[in-house]
């Protein structure tokens, strides 16, 4: 709803990546806006990147009614497709908006991404920070972490290791 407000007040056609951007800064809850705003980054500098980049458009506010609902551009759709990737690779039941921060930090070459690298954002830095916060292991941490829960504990390893899923993995008999 806020990604589309947001291309309605910059009179633009369709809502695309950085009106998602836009939405995700000033929605005060998410996880997204929260790590966005912890990043330095404020409403006010995506707004004024997209009034650097896009300007205005030229869709004029009376030939549209306050409740028509603008497409997405083919590069939006194809994020909203990505943040749906994200949630299911992460096990969510629902798109957050972790989920579509995360989206817009797979593409380098859309205008969300080309905002945030102006904003002195590294797009890989910010992903790994985004799954931080939100309880996911980044590159950083072993993949024993992910597979032995004794390793994300801290704990030392007494008996046979399993996995999270029961499967063996030292060598029988050891």
């Amino acid at each position: 709803m806020i990604a589309q407000e947001q291309a309605k007040y910059f009179h633009h056609h369709a809502v695309g990546t950085e009106h998602l951007l836009m939405a995700l800064v000033m929605e005060q809850e998410g996880i997204a806006g929260k790590t966005l705003r912890q990043l330095g980054i404020s409403e006010q500098d995506i707004h004024d990147e997209i009034e650097r980049f896009t300007g205005y458009g030229t869709v004029d506010e009376g030939s549209q009614s306050k409740d028509a609902y603008l497409p997405y551009s083919p590069k939006g759709k194809e994020i909203l497709s990505y943040a749906g990737d994200e949630a299911k690779r992460l096990g969510a039941l629902k798109i957050g908006t972790e989920h579509i921060l995360l989206g817009l930090l797979r593409e380098d070459d859309i205008l969300a991404a080309r905002i945030l690298q102006d904003l002195d954002l590294s797009l890989s830095k910010t992903r790994q920070l985004v799954l931080k916060k939100w309880g996911f292991p980044t590159r950083r941490r072993s993949i024993a972490a992910l597979l032995v829960p004794s390793a994300v504990a801290g704990q030392p390893a007494k008996g046979p290791q399993r996995g999270w899923f029961g499967a063996r993995l030292d060598p029988v008999g050891a």
